[in-house]
């Protein structure tokens, strides 16, 4: 599944996973946002992994243990995509 949207401030996310039913089995996070420290893109990645309930705890925590600083879009913006794919293929 493929979502995408401008964030408020202009910036781009693109999120592109896999699922086995309601579990996300694989996640790439894509746009034209920035990440401080860059290399933990992959943390948010692995945090998109698992269920569809438990989303934002993960990566909330990912953001936390990771330090992480989202410039130009939020935890809620990931789940806002993720979401709105998962629900437009399943109805």
């Amino acid at each position: 599944m493929r979502a995408g949207k401008k964030v408020p401030g202009g910036k781009l996310l693109r999120v592109e996973f896999y699922c086995n039913g309601a579990v996300i089995t694989s996640a790439k996070i894509t746009g034209d946002f920035f990440l401080h420290p860059e290399e933990g893109l992959s943390h948010l990645e692995d945090a998109l992994l698992g269920g569809m309930r438990t989303m934002q705890q993960r990566l909330d925590t990912a953001v936390s243990e990771h330090d992480l600083e989202l410039i130009g879009f939020s935890v809620g913006d990931i789940i806002e995509l993720v979401q709105g794919a998962f629900d437009a293929v399943q109805s």
